[in-house]
């Protein structure tokens, strides 16, 4: 018993004993130490140590990724400030394994909420502590510091004022005592600061930048607006809830919405910014640089930030996005003229919010593309039926429109681009109201206000303003004369040549825009004062003029045309990756529209009777008649040039009929089947029920024709005036158009497939594009829906703002596992070509919209072809591309080139760092089989032989990735291709190419300049195929010049340099298996289904002008191929084309159409076809000579067309006079610009005028007298002079 007694008695004292010691504290000041994520800005941590000397409590902090302190031991407390995910979980993890086993107490924060875990510290401690830290702001972290020194020492903590939570939800105001809990609150303070009617400005914030004390950026914002007469409302609300940013907000009323934060719970996001019904845009902070780093700097957005910060809430329909803030000493810093941009826009979507329709003042850009001055087009578009369609819709919402045909807007438009190619027509057009005069002082006055920096270039580039061909002096003032006309309170114009002059070859495409384009625009945003501007169609080129990638400067070229104007577009819902550039770089609201309807090519003419006559030799027995048969068959075969579609020889064929027959035969069938665009879209209009029904049984496609169990190879082979007699047309047809009811369909899976086709049919019925564009016009929030390609992807949404799939989830794992299937198919072509040969060295040319649509199968072919995968991490998310051992690949790596497209380069920035880094890798393994570490040596040495530096050479051998320099656009190819008449040599091409492309994209040279090391050039050597995605039933390689421009420039550059073209091969996604094709196939296959096609044809004729001018972009296309690669086009098809658009061969009416719609458009196909002659690509008859020479004598002598170019000309001259037609060149249309201001009621500007000036009767009359003379002075001038053109199409 004594010895139990003893026991505890000697525990007490030890306890008592160890109780005191415990109690004991130094006699020092408490030490915290800090481990932070680099999410944590270094000015939050200076100001806790700040305040911490002033409670006696040293504060030291370390990041993460810099390890710990050396010595825990030391300090009494240890923070981790970070949240607990992504890559810096472990490392928190591994932390806090080591204060545990040292002993230290510690808590974590940063994650949201009360923290997760703590250790070695008292509960309540550690509960006070963290409401303290997590809480924030100043008032919070010195009652923090203060506890910690308190409780360190053992001293009492009663005294201490307790945590002041943060709200979930608040309002922000720096000038106020406290945050306000709802608007109502803060509008009672706030009363007397802001005027009664003034814009609100929401924007959303983080708590965290009030937590941190880093609220700098904030209080500018709340500041600069209220200088300005825009009252803010910065708020923050639970992220996590179900009505956050309405609830919020209630009955503010405000005009603009912005977030300067990272937004959670995306899909309530969406719904909550539907419901909020206010414009939304992006507001970011570029945390790695200075302000003044970031002015100068390329990038304006880090590539890490984009897919989370930018692309994501795009998806919800956000969109222009301006940084407005940097970094300095640790701390986040405004930058003054991005908040100007900000605030400018909420008073200018105010603006469109609280004036009525019938007084806004609207601008509508049209684009001259193709070249020539009466041409006027968009993607796909009926621009002139469009421009009527908007011009009703807006006088029907209350807009002072007037009344508007066609034929008003093609006259007036035509005019006024005939001004751009003859300036001494400007004169006409200023009297006759089709332009304005903008005075030079005025323009001179603004560029005054701009950096030098950016004024500089466009002096030293144009010279002085006062010299410009579009001057005159109108009552002794200097004045810009702009193209334009005024319908009421809409002014209808052309863009600009960004260059200045129409047919002036700059192949420097990084140019600033020249004094004509910046004065239009600022014409527009003072002078005219518009309320807003519409951009007509996909695409212009004010969205591609110089300046940062994303996140632009407010001094940049995008910015500058401006200003702080709304910018509606309607845009092709097909081209989601150039929308998404209209909307980062031209502040724009995109209103998606849809494409052209689709029907199934079938047959016509030559097909029709082919597949005929096979069908018949199919029903004979051998012997004779069959053998007669089928020498008719090659015949006729080999007349229409088949069999070189086939990649096949007239003796082959008829030496292995029997092998020929069956691919025939097949490629008929594949022939009949794809699906081919129907004429053109005019905005706001549905397809006609016949061909939507055609459409959505294309968009059903394979699963339903399967359920109707018949033969798939020939159901659409027949004319295509039959088609709808076909049974998967009939079958839909009763049921959406029929009236019959899905319930009588016994097989489910056939009721699936009409239920689904009546989804398709309504989306396509009502394309809401119309009342998307008034409303965005009125200054609502527009939707946000997919794009794509309505046959691939029937979801793809009209009248909507267009968004991409996040660029940091490409590829997806099912694109991953498809891109191994088009890969094998690459390689197996090639051998198959190559007489079993497999390439070595492979070049691709990446698209973002194939990206964009397919997820990245293209990006998966380059990964297969490297032997790299990639290691997906949360969210599906691409975080690393890892090397595939040799030992696992088991066959040799292939070596690659990338060229990347300038919208690539922008948008896939952050895969493009990925495969730079695995293929740095790649480049140090010796392996065999490694054809990059072989292909690396080779060029160092090269680089070494050419006098480069060792360190240099080593760094720059392993780059495969090449692309515009950061912040340019476009390749300059299609502008030297179609400007034949200015070189002799086509190769001029591959100079053009290799000088817009060479620069270098690599893991420490991110888009540097290698063009004086020839490094992509040594890159290009040993080249063996290059590749192109197509991944669209709209476009193939010749509806537009893309294709022609990378693939076509990539193909001349590797001549160049190996002294033979590449193989060049498409990469076919358009369905659901990939599909390896040589290119010249391809194109081939192109011109039967559509071009030769008289169906094609034919729905183009029903769209009047517009579809001229598609005829005409079809052949300039097919000659930038011709030119870029001479293997691609052959002499047969140049006679083809001849056959069909200038001789009529289909007997469609082609020349009467022409003469009636657009006499110049056919003269200028002619002249097209004269140049491939005169070029000697193409040896043409001396019968064909005949025809084009007589054809394009009377279109310009007896239907008014233009001629052009001089070179051309006179060579068709020269041809004339040897067929004896004469030598006198056909007489010039006559000049429209008077004709057209008789019909066209523009206000005539020949002096600067204000809005409301109105001139008097006698002024009116002489203005006619005068006019008359003028009309009458023209017609003779007529008679004597001649008009030329020249061919030079800016191109992005």
């Amino acid at each position: 018993m004594f010895r139990t007694i003893l026991a505890v008695v000697t525990i007490a004292v030890a306890c008592a004993l160890g109780s005191a010691a415990a109690d004991e504290r130094p006699e020092r000041d408490a030490r915290i130490h800090i481990v932070a994520s680099d999410f944590v800005l270094p000015s939050k941590l200076v100001r806790i140590a700040g305040w911490g000397k002033e409670a006696d409590v040293t504060v030291t902090h370390n990041y993460l990724e810099q390890g710990g302190p050396g010595n825990w031991a030391e300090y009494d407390l240890v923070v981790i400030d970070a949240p607990l995910r992504g890559r810096a979980a472990q490392l928190i993890e591994d932390v806090m394994g080591q204060l545990n086993a040292a002993g230290v107490p510690w808590m974590s924060v940063g994650s949201g909420g009360r923290p997760a875990r703590s250790g070695n510290l008292d509960p309540a401690a550690f509960e006070t502590l963290s409401a303290y830290y997590e809480a924030g702001g100043e008032r919070n972290f010195r009652n923090f510091l203060t506890y910690v020194a308190a409780w360190n020492s053992g001293r009492d903590t009663s005294h201490i004022p307790a945590p002041v939570p943060m709200p979930e939800s608040a309002i922000y105001h720096p000038d106020a005592p406290d945050f306000f809990t709802d608007v109502s609150s803060y509008e009672a303070w706030g009363r007397d600061r802001w005027p009664a009617d003034a814009p609100r400005l929401a924007v959303i914030i983080s708590s965290t930048y009030i937590s941190g004390v880093q609220t700098a950026v904030l209080d500018k914002i709340v500041h600069q607006a209220e200088w300005a007469g825009v009252m803010p409302i910065l708020f923050w609300f639970d992220s996590m809830g179900e009505t956050g940013i309405p609830e919020m907000l209630g009955p503010a009323d405000v005009d603009l919405l912005a977030s300067y934060t990272h937004m959670q719970n995306g899909e309530q996001r969406k719904a909550e910014l539907a419901e909020l019904d206010v414009p939304a845009i992006l507001l970011l902070g570029n945390r790695s640089m200075t302000p003044a780093e970031w002015r100068k700097a390329a990038q304006g957005v880090e590539p890490a930030m984009t897919a989370v910060l930018m692309a994501t809430p795009e998806s919800w329909g956000m969109g222009d996005p301006i940084v407005v803030s940097g970094v300095e000493n640790g701390e986040p810093v405004p930058i003054p003229e991005q908040i100007d941009l900000l605030i400018g826009k909420a008073k200018s979507i105010a603006r469109l919010r609280h004036s009525d329709q019938v007084d806004r003042k609207l601008a509508l850009f049209f684009w001259n593309t193709p070249q020539g001055e009466r041409n006027m087009s968009a993607s796909n578009l009926n621009v002139p039926a469009s421009v009527e369609q908007i011009g009703a819709a807006l006088r029907e919402a209350g807009y002072d429109v007037p009344e508007l045909t066609e034929d008003d807007i093609l006259q007036a438009g035509q005019s006024m681009l005939g001004g751009y190619y003859h300036h001494d027509r400007l004169d006409d057009l200023l009297a006759n109201g089709l332009a304005q005069a903008f005075p030079v002082s005025d323009y001179k006055d603004w560029l005054d206000t701009l950096p030098q920096e950016v004024t500089q270039p466009v002096f030293e580039k144009w010279g002085e303003p006062e010299s410009h061909w579009a001057v005159r002096t109108v009552k002794g003032q200097k004045v810009f004369v702009i193209p334009s006309v005024r319908f009421g309170k809409l002014l209808f114009l052309p863009q600009p040549p960004r260059a200045d002059k129409v047919g002036e070859s700059y192949h420097d495409v990084k140019v600033p825009p020249g004094h004509l384009f910046l004065a239009t625009y600022l014409m527009v945003q003072k002078a005219f004062d518009a309320s807003a501007i519409i951009h007509l169609g996909t695409h212009g080129t004010q969205e591609w003029t110089p300046g940062k990638d994303r996140g632009l400067w407010a001094y940049d070229y995008p910015m500058l045309t401006l200003g702080n104007v709304p910018v509606v577009y309607p845009y092709i819902q097909d081209n989601v990756a150039e929308a998404i550039q209209a909307i980062r770089r031209g502040r724009a609201v995109t209103i998606s529209h849809q494409t052209p309807p689709f029907a199934p090519s079938g047959f016509y003419d030559e097909l029709r009777d082919i597949h005929a006559l096979i069908h018949e030799r199919e029903q004979l027995d051998e012997g004779a008649v069959r053998d007669e048969t089928d020498a008719r068959l090659a015949d006729v075969v080999i007349e229409a040039n088949l069999q070189k579609d086939l990649l096949w020889t007239e003796e082959d064929v008829r030496s292995d009929f029997a092998t020929f027959l069956p691919i025939l035969h097949d490629h008929l069938h594949e022939l009949a089947q794809t699906a081919t665009p129907l004429g053109l879209h005019t905005f706001g209009l549905a397809a006609s029920p016949e061909h939507r029904l055609m459409t959505v049984m294309q968009q059903l496609g394979e699963p339903y024709y399967a359920l109707l169990g018949i033969d798939q190879t020939e159901m659409f082979a027949t004319e295509a005036e039959n088609l709808p007699e076909s049974e998967p047309y009939q079958f839909l047809e009763r049921f959406l158009r029929g009236g019959e009811d899905v319930s009588g369909i016994a097989d489910a899976a056939m009721r699936e497939q009409i239920e689904r086709a009546r989804a398709y049919d309504q989306n396509l019925a009502d394309p809401q594009e119309l009342e998307a564009l008034l409303h965005a016009l009125d200054g609502g929030f527009t939707k946000s829906g997919p794009g794509g390609d309505p046959v691939r992807n029937p979801q793809a949404s009209s009248g909507r703002n267009l968004f991409a799939f996040e660029p940091d989830k490409i590829p997806t794992p099912s694109a991953y596992k498809a891109g191994e299937e088009a890969f094998t198919g690459l390689i197996d072509a090639y051998k198959s070509d190559h007489d079993g040969q497999a390439p070595d060295k492979l070049a691709f040319s990446l698209f973002s919209s194939d990206a964009i649509r397919t997820l990245g199968i293209t990006e998966a072919q380059i990964m297969h072809a490297l032997g790299v995968r990639p290691v997906w991490g949360r969210g599906g998310r691409v975080t690393k591309l890892e090397i595939i051992p040799a030992a696992e690949l088991g066959r040799p790596r292939v070596d690659v080139v990338i060229q990347a497209t300038s919208v690539y380069r922008d948008q896939f920035d952050g895969l493009m760092r990925l495969y730079s880094e695995a293929i740095d890798e790649l480049s140090k393994q010796d392996e065999p089989g490694n054809a990059v570490y072989a292909g690396t040596r080779r060029v160092r040495d090269a680089l070494l032989s050419a006098g480069t530096d060792a360190g240099t050479a080593d760094r720059l051998a392993s780059i495969r990735i090449f692309s515009n320099a950061p912040g340019d656009y476009g390749s300059g190819v299609p502008d030297a291709a179609l400007d034949s008449t200015n070189w002799e040599d086509d190769a001029i091409i591959a100079q053009t190419y290799l000088a817009s492309q060479s620069f270098a994209y690599g893991t420490s040279d991110w888009g540097q300049s290698v063009a004086s090391l020839g490094l992509f050039e040594k890159q290009l050597t040993g080249v063996d195929a290059a590749i192109l995605a197509r991944s669209s039933n709209v476009h193939g390689v010749l509806s537009t010049d893309h294709p022609f421009e990378y693939l076509g420039g990539l193909s001349a550059a590797v001549k160049s340099v190996n002294g033979e073209s590449p193989a060049l091969y498409i990469s076919d996604l358009r369905r659901a298996r990939p599909k390896m094709v040589q290119a010249s196939k391809f194109l081939s296959d192109e011109l039967r289904a559509r071009y030769q096609n008289p169906q094609w044809i034919s729905a183009m004729m029903d769209e009047g002008y517009a579809g001229t001018v598609e005829m005409l972009r079809v052949t300039n296309n097919l000659f930038g191929w011709q030119v870029a690669d001479e293997s691609m086009v052959r002499a047969d098809q140049w006679q083809a084309m001849h056959d069909t658009y200038v001789m009529d061969a289909r007997d469609l009416g082609l020349n009467e159409w022409f003469e009636e719609q657009n006499p110049t458009a056919q003269a200028q196909i002619i002249e097209r076809m004269t140049e491939a002659i005169r070029k000697g690509y193409w040896d043409a008859s001396e019968q064909t000579r005949r025809e084009l020479t007589e054809r394009w004598q009377e279109l310009t002598e007896e239907a008014g067309a233009d001629a052009g170019a001089q070179t051309t000309v006179e060579y068709i001259e020269d041809m004339a006079a040897g067929f004896g037609f004469g030598t006198g060149q056909g007489a010039p249309a006559a000049d429209t610009s008077a004709a057209a201001a008789q019909t066209i009621q523009g206000q005539v500007m020949n002096e600067v005028l204000s809005p409301g000036d109105v001139r008097p009767d006698w002024l009116r009359l002489s203005s006619i007298a005068g006019l008359l003379l003028v009309m009458l002075a023209g017609a003779l001038l007529q008679l004597r002079t001649s008009r030329q053109w020249t061919l030079n199409k800016g191109q992005y």
